[in-house]
């Protein structure tokens, strides 16, 4: 499916704020938890889509957004209260995603956990109903289970890439293994799928620098949350995020 409209110069910003219900509050302070700010901050910091769950959306996505700011529906999501709970809940609808004027959906699996496959079924039938409504999907491929070691590992990171991409998922948002060199085997398992290093984890030193040589390994973008809005100066760290995107 299409991905172009979430894409500038061939590459994508997501700014991700699903993680009131992934994290909770505690992932945010008294600027950060209202929803106006992050739409704020991706409009001036120059991110190419947005992604929420579907109460924010419905309360805070406007329909002159769509051409903005396009709309990623987070479909499926868990709570973090219980440290074993993996497999995340059906939280909206394909239907949903079009009522909001979604231009994809985004769907969590976690690639090892003990009921991966009830994950990947869920997903099969909602990238079905995306294709035939001209949606996208895009998956949060994150290896997590009882016998992943290191879910930051270079071959586990391509495993997460490469079965979202045989599952049908045209984006795929991953761990980031530490070093452009390492990242560049996942981009290459992608099978021409995009491919997005999931922005707040294993970046070292100075984030805008390490996200500019993460682009090294070509990968199509950065899907970032929590580095940019809970920074005190959250628009300048968006803006700067897309100077390396986009020159």
């Amino acid at each position: 499916m299409d991905t172009s409209k979430v894409e500038k110069q061939g590459r994508i910003f997501l700014l991700a704020y699903d993680q009131g219900l992934e994290h909770g509050p505690a992932d945010f302070n008294e600027w950060s938890a209202d929803p106006a700010n992050i739409i704020k901050t991706g409009l001036e910091g120059g991110a190419t889509c947005i992604a929420f769950q579907y109460g924010i959306a419905r309360r805070f996505y406007t329909p002159d957004l769509k051409d903005k700011l396009p709309l990623i529906l987070k479909v499926n999501g868990k709570s973090n209260l219980n440290k074993k709970n993996y497999l995340g809940a059906l939280t909206a609808s394909v239907e949903d995603a079009v009522k909001l004027g979604a231009v994809g959906i985004g769907f969590t699996i976690n690639p090892g956990q003990t009921d991966e496959h009830i994950a990947y079924d869920q997903f099969v039938h909602l990238r079905r109903e995306a294709e035939k409504a001209g949606l996208f999907t895009a998956v949060w491929s994150y290896a997590r289970g009882p016998e992943i070691e290191n879910q930051f590992d270079p071959k586990v990171v391509a495993y997460a890439v490469r079965i979202a991409v045989e599952l049908g998922a045209d984006m795929v948002k991953v761990k980031y293994p530490g070093s452009a060199e390492t990242f560049a085997y996942a981009v290459q398992n992608a099978a021409g799928a995009k491919v997005l290093a999931s922005g707040t984890d294993n970046f070292q030193g100075d984030y805008i620098e390490a996200v500019a040589e993460m682009l090294e390994s070509g990968a199509h973008g950065i899907a970032v949350g929590r580095k940019v809005w809970q920074d005190e100066k959250a628009v300048d760290v968006a803006k700067g995020l897309s100077k390396v995107l986009f020159g």
